[in-house]
């Protein structure tokens, strides 16, 4: 089980910041990188990349990082193809692009390295409406074309007292392969067996109502259409002031909260083959005041085998986002950083990389 949080956006083992003095200190001028790198992974996760890489950059001044915000898949493509030296990932790696990834990193090994974690907001466009309370099942059929209107009788009885309008509902979806959606998809086979018949899947399974590639088009298709309902990452709809439903699996209503994710990620379990780290969010958690419609964010990189300039960068940029400082960036930007157990686990991996 990972470890209970006393409080989620207070960063994971705290203490000094002296990197030579403790093991989530941050990269410091010693280990720089120089040269242009680039990321490629999940649009979910720019606005915390962003901050990580201003950090990186203040105190790396002969390196350059670019970001290319296409998508999970996209971005463990690229890795896999070794375009990119690393990837940002809402999956870590399994099947055939293990295998792939396994050999691009010969002799090294392929890791998938937890980041931060991401609630998964069911977002609305419906004026006039301040509260709006969704169950699993609704959610499964509404965006599986099942309930159509919002005032239809399965909606009304979980929100007594709300006027729905008689509006037709417009589900919003990721047209792109997502790891957002095979979140949601993993969250909805869980939850809703009996109303979601499709796998989980990173590709969205079901075409009805209005495709988006990316987090930023998801979230303005939502605030452009009257009726819209999506599946938008935490920060971009609180950045982006969209309306979000409340979550109720059984055990009342819940909204996003340090208090509501952590009790997901207390009830969920680790695992590690050396460096490489995994987590089965327990996404069919049934607990009062849960919130289980979350993802975690995974690196993807290799533990040796890459080129050196790539290593050195690979190493020192992960020790920054990794550090306790990285860590608060991300509560900065609304992210929610690692449990303590996990932050520890995964510093010491990243202390391992090979640096070139």
């Amino acid at each position: 089980m990972l470890a209970a949080l006393s409080s989620i956006f207070l960063v994971a083992g705290c203490g000094t910041d002296d990197p030579a003095a403790s093991g989530g200190g941050a990269a410091g001028a010693a280990n720089c990188a120089s040269g242009t790198f680039t990321v490629a992974g999940n649009s979910s996760m720019k606005k915390g990349i962003a901050a990580w890489i201003e950090a990186y950059q203040q105190r790396c001044t002969d390196v350059a990082v670019n970001f290319d915000g296409q998508g999970s898949g996209y971005g463990r493509t690229q890795f896999v193809q070794k375009h990119v030296p690393m990837a940002s990932s809402l999956a870590s790696l399994t099947g055939d692009q293990k295998v792939q990834a396994q050999q691009r990193c010969a002799p090294g090994a392929a890791v998938d390295l937890p980041m931060a974690i991401i609630p998964i907001t069911l977002s609305y466009n419906l004026p006039g409406v301040d509260r709006l309370i969704l169950t699993p099942s609704l959610i499964a059929r509404i965006f599986d074309g099942k309930i159509k209107r919002w005032n239809d009788p399965q909606l009304v009885a979980v929100n007594p007292g709300v006027a729905l309008p008689d509006k037709s509902i417009t589900p919003v979806f990721f047209s792109a392969d997502a790891g957002t959606s095979e979140n949601l998809t993993r969250f909805l086979v869980k939850q809703a067996p009996a109303d979601w018949p499709h796998k989980p899947s990173q590709s969205w399974p079901v075409s009805i109502g209005i495709g988006a590639a990316i987090s930023t088009t998801i979230v303005q298709a939502v605030k452009n259409t009257d009726g819209a309902l999506g599946y938008v990452d935490y920060p971009d709809a609180v950045d982006n002031k969209l309306s979000l439903a409340a979550l109720d699996t059984g055990k009342g209503p819940v909204m996003i909260s340090s208090e509501s994710v952590a009790k997901v990620l207390t009830a969920s379990t680790t695992s590690q083959d050396g460096q490489d780290i995994t987590l089965d969010l327990a996404y069919g958690l049934h607990e009062a005041g849960a919130y289980p419609a979350i993802m975690a964010v995974y690196e993807i990189t290799c533990t040796r085998g890459l080129p050196a300039a790539q290593a050195r960068f690979v190493k020192s940029f992960l020790t920054l986002t990794s550090s306790d400082e990285g860590q608060r960036l991300l509560a900065d930007a609304r992210y929610i950083p690692l449990p303590p157990d996990l932050h520890n686990r995964v510093t010491t991996a990243v202390a391992q990389l090979a640096a070139g």
